[in-house]
């Protein structure tokens, strides 16, 4: 029965020293600068820019989305409306 314990928990604290670990890796990696720079392109950023302006362009794509879907419902209720005063 000791055994028992004593390999659960180990094996908690393996695992929590585990997740310890790969929290901070990803915070590291956040913070971290990346840059490329050759002869022809040089360019620098930290992550956590990336992700800003990943999330700043996704909007626009959503709203711009939108904003068709709106015309195109207006433009099928304008078909409708048409048909109808046909028939």
């Amino acid at each position: 029965m000791q055994d028992q314990f004593v390999g659960s928990s180990l094996a908690n604290v393996i695992f929590a020293v585990g997740i310890g670990i790969v929290i901070y890796i990803q915070k590291r990696c956040g913070r971290s600068r990346c840059g490329v720079h050759s002869s022809w392109f040089d360019c620098e950023s930290s992550l956590t820019e990336l992700k800003d302006e990943v999330k700043a362009q996704n909007t626009k794509h959503l709203e711009n989305f939108q904003e068709l879907l709106d015309v195109l419902k207006m433009k099928e209720s304008e078909s409708r409306i048409s048909v109808a005063k046909i028939d």
